[in-house]
């Protein structure tokens, strides 16, 4: 008696794996990110990620995916979207009936010339950056109160002329003057 039991049980297991059931209603989708090896992140759902992922969701189920941009690559480059692999716009949902791999592809955008820190004590109403630059050149000033999001300041900062270019953060740029932080991270990128 007790063989027909274990083989009962094996009978039911099996019709439990069968399509159809719970097992078979997911797929495993891949988020990836591209180029590999610069630290650049995607956000999935709420979650930010810097390797590709691999998931397994509940088939049609809908998922947010967000491509992070700007941001400064481990290589100390800025790095902005470029497209997804489906085509869709930098945050958008899909709803995969089946497995599937979306990759984010970023592209460099202009030429790192400096990456400061400039901590202030709290006593400063503004922070000057000077920068050397080259006449008839714009650059991009982009700020981060922790390293982790970089916000652009000003798109188009022009050359003073070939020696210096100099940017004030005041707080009107920036959302929150320079006094009322504890650290304030800057980065300097010359516009193509």
């Amino acid at each position: 008696m007790p063989k027909l039991f274990v083989l009962l049980g094996a009978w039911l297991l099996v019709s439990q794996l069968t399509p159809g059931s719970a097992m078979a209603s997911t797929v495993s989708v891949t988020v990836a990110i591209s180029p590999q090896g610069k630290g650049l992140q995607v956000q999935v759902g709420g979650t930010r990620y810097t390797q590709d992922q691999t998931f397994t969701w509940q088939k049609g189920s809908t998922h947010t995916l967000r491509a992070v941009t700007p941001q400064i690559g481990s290589d100390g480059q800025t790095y902005t979207f470029d497209h997804w692999s489906d085509g869709g716009a930098e945050t958008h949902t899909v709803t995969p009936q089946q497995g599937a791999t979306y990759t984010v592809h970023y592209a460099v955008s202009g030429t790192t010339v400096s990456y400061l820190n400039l901590t202030l004590s709290p006593t400063a109403d503004e922070a000057t950056l000077t920068w050397n630059s080259l006449s008839g050149r714009s650059y991009s000033v982009y700020y981060s109160d922790e390293l982790f999001v970089w916000h652009l300041a000003e798109e188009s900062v022009p050359a003073d002329g070939d020696d210096a270019t100099s940017w004030v953060d005041d707080g009107s740029k920036t959302g929150v003057p320079p006094s009322l932080v504890h650290r304030r991270y800057y980065r300097i990128s010359e516009n193509p």
